[in-house]
């Protein structure tokens, strides 16, 4: 008789913004899909992940200097799995780009002119992706369709949805950044996924590992950590170039776009989705 596998149920607490960020990297680092219970966020690692979980958490915790707490507890079987695949389906993400999960494999839009980004999604329940990841998708989109760019810079690329989308979108060329290798290893096998690895640098590291600058710079981050390396990333934005920026509650909006005014970047345009937001700056 077949012996029922055994999860590793992780439940975290945290304010909101904190958790949005974190669930891309926990889906980065293993997990196989976020779900919301309340104001936490649950997901399923296999037992021997723990011990890696634990300190990254930890450090992502003491990095941002921001309060949170997780609790482990054993599941036995696979019917979390099924649950939360049936939650998410493929589904368009912006006018030209569409996702679709991996357990969906002969899944094709209507329109045959939209692309399919082939990704497990890292929320799975309610629309599949948050609100801050369809607002980047959605403004990548409309400014590529209205003046495109030979290369885009993505900041904190998390499972690299951002830079992939846009390659599938037609931009020629892109770097995805992050520090965690886990993140970039994700990235790399998201890529070659969807075909656009040979398009694709990945670099692991922070700002100071690039150099030159980019026509298009896209950072979907926590508000806190954008203004913090504000000077770094508008370093990276060519003459004349643009920044989108999301991660942002709208509220926070106002301060982020006059932080990246006084370093010479003006916003030429503001979204919002739910209670998040995004602005496109430019660089004069």
């Amino acid at each position: 008789m077949e012996t029922a596998p055994v999860w590793l149920k992780l439940r975290v607490e945290g304010d909101a913004p904190v958790l949005e960020a974190l669930a891309d990297l926990l889906v980065a680092w293993g997990a196989g899909g976020v779900v919301w219970e309340g104001e936490a966020a649950v997901v399923y690692f296999e037992p021997a992940a723990r011990e890696t979980v634990d300190l990254a958490l930890g450090a992502y915790a003491a990095d941002l200097a921001v309060p949170l707490a997780w609790r482990w507890e054993e599941d036995v079987g696979e019917t979390w799995r099924d649950s939360w695949k049936a939650f998410f389906r493929p589904g368009p993400l912006s006018r030209r780009l569409a996702v679709c999960p991996s357990w969906e494999p002969a899944w094709r839009p209507d329109d045959p002119s939209v692309r399919v980004l082939r990704m497990d999604p890292g929320r799975a329940f309610g629309t599949g992706t948050h609100e801050t990841t369809r607002l980047c998708l959605d403004l990548l989109d409309e400014e590529t369709a209205r003046d495109p760019v030979a290369e885009l810079l993505d900041i904190g690329c998390g499972s690299g949805v951002l830079s992939i989308g846009c390659l599938l979108l037609g931009t020629p060329r892109a770097v995805a950044l992050d520090l965690d290798p886990i993140a970039t290893g994700a990235t790399r096998d998201n890529a070659r996924a969807n075909g656009v690895a040979d398009r694709l640098r990945i670099v692991c590291g922070d700002l100071r590992a690039l150099r030159g600058t980019y026509p298009l710079v896209v950072a979907n981050i926590l508000y806190q950590v954008l203004l913090g390396l504000a000077p770094g990333i508008v370093q990276r934005v060519a003459p004349g170039g643009r920044l989108l920026l999301s991660g942002m509650l709208i509220p926070e909006l106002p301060s982020a776009s006059a932080v990246y005014g006084r370093l010479g970047l003006v916003e030429e345009r503001r979204e919002t989705l739910g209670e998040w937001g995004a602005l496109v700056l430019r660089k004069g």
